[in-house]
């Protein structure tokens, strides 16, 4: 224990003393860029140039861009619900190659191609074949207290469903849908917060696995109440005031409490790279905002980000590189950092709070900054830090 918290602590001082040398190299701006759009969650877009999706009340503005900073089209939409529910799942390209969802999950929500034609939602995952997987309780019942399910079928459209484990039901607290992944086998993985087994008892959660080929749920497991990312085999998930990893056969590899500060650990907040074995959990809640890295084969604690940092993990690149925004009033960057340390590989000064910021396939990174209720003072901008 007392290595462990020695290392933690020589992992934070470091990245302190980082901070407190030289300044860091700062990457020079792509030419044609920066842009005027509003700020919001970045994605690589069509032909490898980034798309922001953003929000100004309960409307939505999608706009994509080329890599010389011309723009391919910008949509923009109302949707139709007066009180809208969001849900976990971020925007991202899916394997038929296709965006979304966009909107809001509990009630409202939509894709676009690659030319920005509107396509019907889906508030799960999609597979290559643009097969829409999603999870939740039996629309059909009325109550407080109802089956857990997975659906197959986009929004509004006819669906099969795959019921839940027998006997087991879920407390319906309003509209929005669970967060749903896959994993590199090919299961799918959707929990269900709170629920009540069989016997009547409550569960924080339910956690289900289910065969997509057979359309089968082939184990469940009390305790986790959010998939927070999949793996190679087995998935990450939120569970009892921290993270943990449940393996493809549904029995636990390991758990560990981490402090929350009064805040849920999210899926947008959480990022795993199993190629170097690293798990990345960012916590916003009491006044504090930190990431921390674990050892994804065990949940060792490698590194955590000072708290006067006040960091905010944003992406993982294809290499490891680790994207920060670092959110002091008269520091606000977007941050490169290694992997194994959290030392800083280079930092951009921003005059607004980083939103999002995403490598591109070329090496590029797109940074969305801005304060989001003043979008036309907000910025995309591409970075140059090859």
């Amino acid at each position: 224990m007392r290595r462990l918290a020695a290392s933690v602590l020589g992992a934070v001082l470091g990245a302190c003393a980082v901070t407190a040398s030289a300044a860091p190299p700062s990457p020079p701006t792509v030419p044609g860029w920066p842009r005027a759009e509003a700020a919001g969650h970045v994605v690589e877009g069509p032909g490898n140039g980034p798309l922001v999706a953003s929000s100004s009340g309960f409307d939505v503005t999608v706009s994509a861009y080329r890599r010389d900073g011309g723009l391919l089209w910008r949509v923009r939409r109302a949707p139709g619900c007066g009180n809208c529910d969001d849900g976990p799942q971020r925007e991202t390209l899916w394997p038929d190659g296709t965006w979304g969802p966009f909107g809001w999950e509990g009630d409202d929500s939509w894709f676009l191609d690659a030319s920005g034609r509107e396509l019907p939602g889906c508030v799960g995952l999609v597979l290559a074949d643009g097969t829409c997987i999603s999870a939740g309780y039996d629309l059909s019942v009325r109550g407080y207290t109802q089956r857990p399910e997975f659906r197959f079928g986009r929004m509004w459209a006819p669906r099969e469903v795959v019921p839940g484990p027998a006997g087991w039901q879920t407390l319906v607290e309003g509209d929005e849908p669970p967060m749903i992944v896959r994993d590199g086998a090919g299961l799918v993985y959707a929990a269900l917060s709170p629920a009540i087994s069989p016997s009547g008892a409550p569960a924080p959660g339910l956690l289900m696995a289910m065969d997509p080929v057979t359309r089968t749920v082939v184990w469940s497991l009390a305790g986790p109440t959010q998939v927070l990312a999949g793996l190679p085999s087995g998935v990450v998930v939120a569970a009892d005031g921290g993270v943990g990893v449940v393996g493809a056969d549904g029995t636990w590899r390991w758990h560990r409490r981490i402090p929350t500060y009064g805040a849920r650990i999210t899926p947008g907040a959480t990022a795993a790279d199993p190629a170097r074995g690293r798990l990345y959990v960012g916590r916003d809640g009491g006044g504090r905002r930190l990431v921390t890295a674990l050892d994804l084969a065990d949940g060792t604690v490698i590194w955590e980000t000072p708290a006067s940092l006040r960091a905010r993990l944003l992406s993982v690149g294809r290499g490891g590189r680790i994207y920060l925004s670092v959110g002091r009033t008269r520091q606000r960057a977007v941050r490169s950092v290694r992997f194994r340390d959290a030392r800083t590989v280079w930092e951009r000064r921003t005059p607004a709070p980083v939103r999002s910021a995403r490598e591109l396939r070329n090496g590029t990174v797109a940074v969305s900054f801005g304060f989001g209720f003043r979008p036309r003072e907000d910025r995309l901008t591409l970075l140059d830090p090859r």
